[in-house]
């Protein structure tokens, strides 16, 4: 999610299995400084072709990728993603289009704060909907519709198989 280029707010996971890992990685603004970022990976690619349940969070100065339930952990960087501009999402790509996602993803989800640890392992093992508010983005990913409704194509039914 957020604009193009490493100077650009964003919020981005990372599949890459040449270099053995997944990464999340965010870069803020703060102010009129320069753009800072911050990148947490795991400690391996997990591209074996099983599904895998990934959520990147931020807060109390933590950057924390879970792969599976297993949290691996990286100093964040003070700033902002959005500051209160509009943004986009892109899934399965890049943003700049360059590199596309060979696999499958479903249930994208991006709440306004970084949910506990309970609220991630019960939407990781029952995609238990988070008490008390809504996400801000929720794709679940489970049809193909165009201008004419849908057409009951089932795409994918867990999250993240790479």
């Amino acid at each position: 999610m957020g604009g193009v280029g490493d100077r650009s707010p964003q919020v981005a996971l990372w599949a890459e299995p040449a270099e053995g890992r997944i990464s999340g990685r965010i870069t803020v603004l703060s102010g009129s400084a320069p753009a800072r970022t911050a990148v947490v990976s795991s400690q391996g690619a997990y591209n074996d072709g099983q599904w895998h349940h990934l959520a990147l969070r931020r807060g109390d100065g933590r950057l924390v990728l879970t792969v599976d339930g297993a949290a691996t952990t990286a100093p964040d960087v003070p700033g902002t993603v959005s500051r209160t501009s509009p943004f986009g999402v892109h899934l399965g790509q890049r943003t700049d289009s360059r590199a596309q996602l060979t696999g499958g993803l479903d249930e994208a989800r991006v709440y306004g704060r970084a949910l506990t640890d309970a609220e991630l392992d019960r939407v990781r093992t029952d995609n238990a909907p988070v008490g008390g508010e809504p996400p801000v983005l929720w794709l679940p990913l489970d049809r193909v519709e165009d201008s004419d409704g849908p057409r009951g194509a089932i795409l994918m039914d867990r999250v993240g198989r790479f």
